[in-house]
């Protein structure tokens, strides 16, 4: 008991009971018919835990005015200022509603050493104070690296002829006095006959020795000895839709194109020891070093498999389309001139230089099943496109250029005079029937009937060289001697006008999944004198652009040179 005679703790007991009666009556829809009001948890002190900033702390920008965003370890809300005061003084907000991803708008921010502090709030309450907020510090430049192209000199003249001593190395140098220069972003371009090709993979890159400057490699005696491949919609040779570089190790006439599938074509240069794989659809480039340059190529796109064959050596070489890499080499009975490929039963068909047979080579096997006796030693060696198998030459054959069709098993089926000086290209057509062969010297197509054996000359432009297949019914004839390209209907045997690309084509193909089409082009083949730019481009750590560019003027070759 208390002084006053009363029991002190059941009183207090009854007070909180009453207390707790009340407290509850409240609740639900019962007597007091009150609303329930949640309570605020009680704050930690804690305010939320930030993380994974983008731009990341201690990051190069390149403006003044960004979007900044990270991670909250619980939901809050964000705010960020340009002094570091406490979240209730923060006017930027970054996110109003509660939530663990935030962004921010910065905007203001100035060259050179700049912060950003960003506070955030829980919903107990927490939120960080100027003792607590994120310090995010940034390094702005806004600032181009400078660049100049210091060789070749602008304006110098450089005459075609005496151009495998002439053509100078290029030189670029460039510098930046805030982020400084990233040595991987150097791309090296240059521009001819209104197509742009790289060069940038002959400048070397290594970081500590090309902070300032940078050259083609000394053993590249002929840097600018580089031409274009050019891709464009079916039916379309005006405007390219993209232009890839090649080496132009002899003159343009050396470089051929084939089809590798639905989206690679290979582009070999029977003057040289390389060939390269393109991969139209992603872009990519593979260049395959092949030590020799190949007496013929074809392609296997079913087996993945590049195959060549080469002066003096008895082999065939295979190569995976993937990378180029080498796949393996199969022992020949004599030494291999030419190869064509019939990619419906995927089969290699090889002829010798002087065996009288044709060897059948199951590429899906990698062997050779099967050997065709001919009378004469092919000058043109074709697959028919199905799958009898049959096989397509032209030979001469006793002074007369002959056209047969042989079958796998060594019958000749048709056997076709057809006069020609120089035979350069065929094409073999299964949906009209034709086969059409170019005659080099000649200004014309020769247009064989494999059913009646009857011919048909049709007039093309100058120098006819490679045939290939369009889409509609559609074959074009590219035509060096005049740079041009002549459409023939293959329903008619009728010609239409004669196209001129921008730059002058020497060999084209059409991919027969998609009907776009791709010219191999020669930029140094011209006639008058042109301007050729030549630019390099860098970037620095923050990611701004600087560019440089000088022009140059190339002379044709001399006449009697």
């Amino acid at each position: 008991m208390n002084s006053s005679g009363f029991p002190y703790k059941p009183f207090f007991r009854v007070i909180a009971l009453a207390v707790l009666v009340v407290l509850f009556s409240g609740c639900g829809g019962g007597g007091g018919g009150g609303t329930a009001v949640a309570p605020t948890p009680p704050a930690t002190g804690d305010p939320p835990v930030q993380s994974n900033w983008s731009p990341a702390k201690n990051a190069y920008v390149n403006t003044s005015s960004f979007t900044l965003t990270f991670n909250t370890d619980e939901p809050a809300v964000c705010r960020w200022a340009s002094v570091d005061v406490d979240f209730s003084a923060m006017a930027s907000a970054c996110t109003t509603s509660y939530t663990q991803s935030h962004s921010c708008a910065i905007t203001g921010l100035s060259e050179g050493a700049a912060y950003v502090y960003v506070s955030c709030a829980d919903s107990e309450g927490d939120s960080d104070t100027s003792a607590t907020n994120e310090n995010i510090s940034y390094s702005v430049d806004m600032s181009a690296p400078s660049v100049a192209i210091i060789l070749p000199e602008a304006d110098s003249i450089i005459d075609l002829y005496a151009r495998s001593s002439d053509l100078p190395v290029v030189s670029a140098s460039y510098s930046d006095d805030r982020s400084g220069i990233d040595v991987t972003s150097l791309n090296v371009t240059f521009t001819a006959m209104n197509r742009t090709m790289s060069i940038t993979n002959l400048f070397g890159k290594d970081p500590s020795a090309n902070k300032s400057d940078s050259r083609t490699d000394e053993s590249v005696s002929d840097p600018l000895a580089r031409t274009s491949v050019s891709g464009f919609a079916a039916g379309s040779f005006t405007s390219p839709a993209a232009t890839w570089t090649v080496s132009h190790t002899g003159n343009g006439n050396t470089l051929n194109i084939l089809e590798a599938g639905s989206d690679r074509i290979v582009v070999w240069d029977t003057a040289g020891a390389g060939l390269w794989i393109i991969n139209v659809s992603g872009g990519a480039t593979t260049e395959v070093v092949l030590g020799a340059s190949p007496s013929s190529v074809a392609v296997s796109a079913d087996s993945g498999r590049l195959y060549a064959v080469f002066p003096g050596d008895t082999r065939l070489h295979e190569y995976k389309l993937s990378d180029g890499s080498a796949a393996g080499t199969y022992d020949l009975p004599g030494q291999p001139a030419l190869l064509a490929h019939n990619a419906l039963l995927d089969r290699l068909y090889i002829s010798y230089e002087s065996r009288l047979e044709i060897g059948i080579y199951d590429c899906a096997a990698a062997s050779l099943s099967a050997a065709v006796t001919v009378a004469a030693i092919p000058e043109i060696l074709a697959a028919w496109p199905g799958g009898d198998g049959n096989i397509l030459t032209i030979a001469d054959s006793g002074g007369d250029y002959k056209l047969f069709e042989i079958s796998d098993a060594g019958t000749i089926l048709q056997s076709v005079s057809v006069t020609l000086q120089i035979p350069k290209g065929v094409m073999v057509d299964s949906d009209s029937g034709y086969i059409l062969v170019s005659d080099f010297s000649w200004e014309r197509v020769v247009a064989v009937n494999m059913s009646t054996g009857a011919t048909t000359q049709i007039t093309v432009g100058n120098e006819p060289r490679r045939i290939f297949k369009g889409s509609g019914g559609t074959a074009y004839v590219v035509n060096s001697g005049d740079r041009t390209i002549t459409p023939i209907d293959m329903n008619t045997l009728t010609t239409g006008g004669d196209i001129a690309p921008a730059a002058p084509p020497v060999d084209g193909v059409c991919l027969s999944a998609t009907g776009e089409c791709y010219l191999v082009e020669d930029v140094w083949d011209i006639s008058t004198q042109v301007s050729v730019t030549i630019t390099a481009s860098v970037d620095d750590a923050a990611g701004n652009t600087g560019d440089g560019s000088v022009k140059i003027y190339v002379n044709p070759p001399v006449p009697g040179e």
